[in-house]
C-alpha cells in the first residue's frame, strides 16, 4: 500500500481489499493496518460514497490512489483518525477534487491541513496537477479554514456547497 509521512500523521492509501473491507467491514480493515480499532463500522453516506469508488477503481486498477481512500493515521496514538481521498483521477485539465474529513475529537489541531497538504504535494509530484478543488457547505467553518491555509481559493457556490480552487 502507497504510503506518505508527514511529521504527526501517515497516509496509508488503502488497496483495492482493504477498500472493499472499508465498505463492509471496517474493524478488519484497522486490523490490517496494524492500527487501534476505535471504529468498527463505517456510516452509510461514507459507504455509499465509496462503494462507488471501489467499482471505479475494480474497473481502473491503475488508478486506485485516485478513487481509495488514504487513511490518517495519528503516529503517536497508532489510530485512525481520518480519511481523505481524491473523487478520481485528474481530467483532462490536470484537475482533481479532494475531499477530507478528520473524527470529531481530533479536528481543531491542524491535522487536516497537515494530511490535505501532504495529499496535494503527493499529486503535484506523481501526476503534475495544475489545479485541486474542494466542495464544503457553507457553515463548516473548520474546513474553510483548511482550504484557507492551504491557498484555495473561492469561487462560485452550487447547490447549497462553496467551491474551493487551489492552481
Amino acid at each position: 500500500m502507497e504510503e506518505i509521512q508527514t511529521d504527526r500523521l501517515r497516509l496509508v492509501a488503502l488497496d483495492l481489499e482493504n477498500l472493499y473491507h472499508y465498505i463492509h467491514d471496517y474493524e478488519r480493515v484497522q486490523t490490517n493496518l496494524g492500527v487501534s480499532v476505535t471504529m468498527p463500522i463505517q456510516d452509510q453516506e461514507i459507504k455509499y460514497v465509496f462503494s462507488s469508488a471501489h467499482y471505479e477503481a475494480s474497473a481502473h486498477p491503475e488508478d486506485i490512489l485516485w478513487y481509495t481512500s488514504w487513511e490518517v493515521i495519528l503516529k503517536d496514538e497508532n489510530v485512525i483518525i481520518g480519511g481523505i481521498s481524491f473523487k478520481g483521477p485528474p481530467d483532462d485539465q490536470l484537475e482533481v477534487e479532494i475531499g477530507y474529513e478528520i473524527v470529531s475529537e481530533y479536528q481543531q489541531n491542524g491535522y487536516a491541513t497537515e494530511a490535505t497538504a501532504a495529499l496535494i504535494k503527493w499529486a503535484k509530484e506523481v501526476k503534475h496537477i495544475e489545479r485541486i478543488v474542494a466542495c464544503v457547505e457553507p457553515h463548516n467553518y473548520s474546513s474553510t479554514q483548511v482550504l484557507r491555509k492551504l491557498g484555495f481559493n473561492y469561487f462560485e457556490s452550487d447547490e447549497g456547497l462553496n467551491w474551493w480552487r487551489k492552481i
